[in-house]
C-alpha cells in the first residue's frame, strides 16, 4: 500500500479524494462500492460538459468570440471527462503498472546509492511539476469562476445588467432570478472544482509515471555501461561475488570468499583461477538481472501506453483546438478593446495548455532518448575480455535495445518533440483559417 501510493507521486491524494485511484485492498474489500466516488466525479464533469453543450448547440451565441469561448470550454471539459472515465476503467492496468514500478526499483545490481540518487532526482522533478501545474490550474480556475462576481460588483450601479454565470449554460427557466442564479452558480463552481482537480491529478499522474520510467532507463544505462569494470574502493560500493546455490537462487559473497573456501577443499587449484571464475560468474549473473530489469521496463512502457492511449490522444487533439480558440479570442478582444476580464481569462488559460501538451511530448521524447542510449551503453561495458557465455546474452540484449521504446497514441502518433511541433503547427493553421473566415469579403 505504502509503496504503491509512493509510486504514484504527489497526485495520489487528489486521485484518492476524487475516487480515481482505488487501492487494491479497497477494491477487493468494498467491491463495486469502491468505485462510486470515481463515478460521481465523472458525473460532475459530465454535467459541466452538458452545461456548455446546451449553450453551444441549443442557444448558440451569435458573436464569434463568445462562440469560440463556449466551444473552448466544452472541448476542454469533455477531454477531462474522457480522461477521468478512462482512468476509472483502467484501475487494474494501473495497479499492474505500479506493482512493476515497485519491483523495478529493487533492481540495484551495481551501485545502489547512485541508482537511488537518479530516482530521487526524477522524483523531485515530478514534485516540482506538480506544484507548477497546480498554480497554473488554480489561477486559471479562479479567473473563470470568480471574475464574474467582480464584474457584477463593478457594474452593480447599472440597470438591466445580466447576471453572468461562471460557465455558459442554457436552461428552460429564468436563471436571472434568485435563488435560481445562486443555485446554478454553486453547482457550476462545484463541478468545475472537480474538473480542475481531475486535470491536475490525472496529468501529474501520467507525468510522474513517465518520469519514473525514464529514471529506470537511466539507471539501466548506467548499470550496463559499467558492467564488468572494477568497483571503486569504497565501503558502500565494494565488489561482491555472485554465485548460484543448489536451489537456483542468487547469493553474494565477499571478494575471494568463494575462492578461498574452494581452494581449501581442493589445493590443486590456485586462488587466482577461482577468483577469475567467480568474477566471470558474478558478471554473468549481473547481466541476467540487467536483462530482467529491461524486460520489466518494456512491460511498464506497454502498460503506460495502454493507460494513456485514449485519454491523452483526446487531450492532445483538443489542446490543438483549445489553443486556437484562446489565441483567436484574445486577439479579437484586444483588437476591439472590450471585455478585459475575458482577455484575462484567456491569457491565464493558455500557459496551462502549452505546459500540458509540451510535458506529454517532451517526457515521451525522454523515453526515446534513454532507450536509444542502451546500445551505446552495452557496447561500453567490458565485453572484450568476457567469455562466450557472457557475450551471447549481451548480444541478445543489444538486439532488443535496437528498437527504442516509445509511447504511441492511437497506434500511430508517438509522444515526441515532432508531435509537439505538429500540434503547434496545427493550431497555427486553424488560427489562420478563423482569421480568413473573419475577414470581410472585398
Amino acid at each position: 500500500m505504502g509503496d504503491g501510493c509512493e509510486a504514484l507521486g504527489a497526485s495520489v491524494s487528489v486521485l484518492r479524494l476524487l475516487g480515481l485511484w482505488v487501492p487494491t485492498e479497497s477494491s477487493g474489500a468494498g467491491g463495486k462500492a469502491a468505485y462510486v466516488p470515481g463515478a460521481l466525479s465523472c458525473v460532475a464533469i459530465g454535467l459541466l460538459s452538458l452545461s456548455c453543450a446546451s449553450k453551444l448547440f441549443i442557444d448558440t451565441p451569435t458573436e464569434l468570440t463568445e462562440l469560440t469561448v463556449c466551444a473552448y470550454l466544452f472541448v476542454i471539459i469533455t477531454a477531462n471527462f474522457v480522461k477521468a472515465f478512462c482512468l476509472l476503467l483502467q484501475q487494474g492496468t494501473l495497479h499492474e503498472l505500479v506493482t512493476l514500478l515497485v519491483e523495478a526499483k529493487k533492481k540495484n545490481v551495481i551501485d545502489v546509492q547512485h541508482n537511488e540518487d537518479i530516482r530521487s532526482l526524477y522524483g523531485v522533478m515530478s514534485a516540482r511539476l506538480y506544484r507548477y501545474l497546480q498554480v497554473m490550474i488554480v489561477v486559471s480556475s479562479v479567473a473563470w469562476l470568480f471574475v464574474t462576481v467582480v464584474f457584477r460588483v463593478i457594474t452593480a450601479g447599472s440597470t438591466n445588467i445580466e447576471w453572468p454565470t461562471p460557465l455558459p449554460i442554457w436552461l428552460p427557466l429564468d436563471t436571472q432570478r434568485s435563488p435560481a442564479y445562486e443555485l446554478v452558480y454553486v453547482a457550476q463552481v462545484s463541478c468545475a472544482v472537480v474538473t480542475a482537480a481531475t486535470m491536475l491529478g490525472a496529468d501529474t499522474l501520467f507525468f510522474h509515471l513517465t518520469l519514473m520510467i525514464v529514471a529506470e532507463l537511466q539507471v539501466l544505462n548506467d548499470n550496463v555501461s559499467v558492467l564488468g569494470r572494477p568497483a571503486p574502493p569504497s565501503a558502500d560500493t565494494r565488489q561482491v561475488v555472485c554465485t548460484m546455490n543448489g536451489a537456483g537462487e542468487r547469493q553474494t559473497h565477499p571478494p575471494g570468499g568463494v575462492a578461498e573456501r574452494q581452494s581449501d577443499s581442493d589445493g590443486a587449484v590456485s586462488l587466482s583461477d577461482h577468483q577469475g571464475t567467480a568474477a566471470a560468474e558474478s558478471k554473468y549473473l549481473v547481466l541476467i538481472e540487467i536483462i530482467q530489469h529491461h524486460q520489466i521496463i518494456i512491460k511498464m512502457v506497454s502498460l503506460l501506453q495502454t493507460i494513456m492511449d485514449y485519454s491523452v490522444s483526446v487531450q492532445l487533439l483538443t489542446n490543438v483546438l483549445d489553443m486556437c480558440f484562446l489565441i483567436f479570442t484574445m486577439s479579437e478582444l484586444l483588437h476591439h478593446e472590450k471585455s478585459l476580464h475575458a482577455v484575462l481569462q484567456t491569457i491565464l488559460s493558455l500557459p496551462c495548455l502549452l505546459c500540458e501538451s509540451g510535458a506529454f511530448c517532451m517526457f515521451g521524447q525522454m523515453i526515446i532518448d534513454q532507450s536509444e542510449n542502451l546500445v551505446h551503453a552495452a557496447f561500453s561495458c567490458e565485453w572484450l575480455e568476457a567469455d562466450g557465455r557472457f557475450r551471447k546474452p549481451l548480444y541478445t540484449f543489444m538486439l532488443m535495445a535496437t528498437h527504442p521504446l516509445q509511447i504511441k497514441l492511437g497506434g500511430t502518433a508517438k509522444l515526441s518533440r515532432s508531435t509537439f511541433l505538429q500540434a503547434l503547427n496545427g493550431s497555427y493553421s486553424l488560427i489562420n483559417l478563423l482569421y480568413h473566415s473573419r475577414r470581410p469579403v472585398g
